[in-house]
């Protein structure tokens, strides 16, 4: 989402320098090597991150886990590499698929060689104030300062935010986030503005101090990329978020996936390969949800240990609720 580093201009004709052996076949050629491939940026915490025991850990690491049990089984096996400038993932066809907080577009969707999944965190330009300031709502810190990374998503919507509503602000940049937030705490301005998933673990870090005030000011819907070289792949990245997602519907939990046979509800059982010709049309085993969602959990999960409740972020779902939970994710059918 962050730094995406396109210039469109000089990218239009990329598709054709991909290598012969990324040209198709992918699938074939991450069962071959034995393992995905994830493109990832180490930025913010609780999104990706090196645990102590030096794997990398987080919702988007766990993401790719679960797209590689679902194409190479219970002992699959993910390569994380950085992934800092599109240009390369275009030029040199790997990593198989990239998962670093990138926002869907219209300009990025259209990119020759590239495409999407669905959406898998709604995420947002939010502000962040002292707990004991008198801003309650983004409307009271008109002609105030705010503090953000210049030329960032976050500084564009905030200022289309008080432009549309004829608000004035003082918006006062830096180079980057943690100079952003070192000026807020320094008291150079009143608010810090950036996107909700990087200001939850700064108010983290100091409990009871800072409130993320609740409404967001823009919308930045993050998705996996991956290369539009083999259809299969793609449709397996998109449906085992899917998958991920209705299991948390259904309430199939990683303990539940990893003993399938013990499941007595149909659509649950579906899910797991209980009823065959899912596997089948996507090319894989009939237990590829089950494989999946064992690796990981389904998303509740996911988002719980490395977001949510579970985690020092502790970020309320939000957005990022089931719709029956007043969220807007939603499984698409699995059938």
């Amino acid at each position: 989402m962050r730094h995406f580093a396109f210039i469109f201009a000089s990218l239009l004709g990329l598709c054709a320098a991909v290598p012969p052996s990324a040209a198709g076949g992918r699938i074939e050629a991450i069962k071959a090597r034995g393992s995905l491939t994830c493109g990832i940026v180490i930025r913010v915490r609780g999104f990706t991150e090196i645990a102590p025991d030096g794997s990398t850990v987080g919702f988007e690491p766990d993401l790719c886990r679960a797209v590689a049990a679902a194409i190479l089984g219970p002992d699959a096996q993910v390569q994380f590499v950085t992934t800092d400038h599109i240009e390369n993932f275009l030029l040199t066809g790997e990593p198989d698929v990239v998962a670093r907080r990138l926002t869907v577009t219209l300009r990025r969707e259209l990119e020759p060689g590239l495409v999407f999944s669905r959406v898998v965190f709604f995420d947002g330009t939010a502000l962040l104030v002292h707990s004991d300031s008198e801003f309650t709502a983004p409307a009271a810190l008109a002609s105030k300062t705010v503090c953000a990374r210049g030329q960032s998503e976050a500084e564009g919507g905030l200022r289309a935010y008080f432009s549309r509503r004829n608000l004035t602000l003082e918006v006062h940049t830096e180079p980057d986030l943690p100079a952003a937030t070192a000026a807020f705490e320094r008291g150079d301005c009143e608010a810090l503005a950036a996107d909700l998933s990087e200001l939850a673990p700064i108010k983290a870090a100091q409990p009871g101090r800072l409130t993320i005030l609740p409404e967001i000011l823009s919308r930045e819907p993050l998705a996996l990329l991956a290369h539009a070289d083999d259809a299969q792949f793609t449709a397996i990245v998109d449906w085992t978020m899917n998958a991920l997602l209705a299991a948390e519907e259904l309430g199939v939990t990683q303990a539940m996936a990893k003993a399938p046979s013990e499941i007595t509800d149909q659509e649950a059982g579906q899910l797991l390969g209980q009823d065959p010709g899912n596997g089948a049309v996507l090319g894989l085993r009939e237990s590829w949800a089950a494989d999946a969602i064992a690796a990981t959990g389904n998303y509740g999960e996911i988002y719980a240990r490395n977001l949510g409740e579970d985690s020092p972020i502790k970020l309320p779902r939000g957005y990022n609720a089931l719709w029956r939970d007043g969220g807007l994710l939603y499984a698409l059918p699995l059938r």
